[in-house]
């Protein structure tokens, strides 16, 4: 099964909402930074069993800068219920959905690099 977010609106407003992610910092691995990388998801497939209009999604990349990046985004009258937005619509796909881009030029040092992902839903359209 692909990668996904999933947002379940049942407040009854009708109001709209945002979703937004933002990398908390670069990858890092105790002192080693992956300097110029870039975490990037494509191919956004959005699916409900709602009836209500469906949210819009897009692709994104992220930089370790923490600025947001748009996610999915329901205005009024949008993305009532619950709403799952996989990344790739299916496990072919999603294999190539979610990607880390490190210039070869950056030094690797073995071992395991971790960043944060700071995820935010505003109960508001963009």
């Amino acid at each position: 099964m692909p990668n996904f977010v999933q947002v379940t609106d049942n407040r009854g407003s009708n109001a709209g909402w945002h979703l937004t992610v933002k990398q908390d910092g670069q990858f890092t691995n105790g002192g080693s930074e992956l300097t110029g990388a870039v975490l990037a998801f494509t191919n956004p497939t959005v699916n409900s069993a709602s009836e209500s209009d469906a949210p819009t999604a897009s692709d994104f990349a992220l930089n370790p800068e923490g600025i947001a990046s748009d996610v999915m985004n329901a205005e009024e009258n949008q993305g009532m219920g619950t709403w799952v937005e996989m990344f790739g619509a299916n496990n072919q796909e999603a294999a190539e959905s979610i990607t880390l881009s490190v210039p070869g030029k950056t030094s690797k040092v073995p071992g395991k690099y971790e960043a944060t992902l700071t995820w935010e839903l505003t109960d508001t359209p963009a």
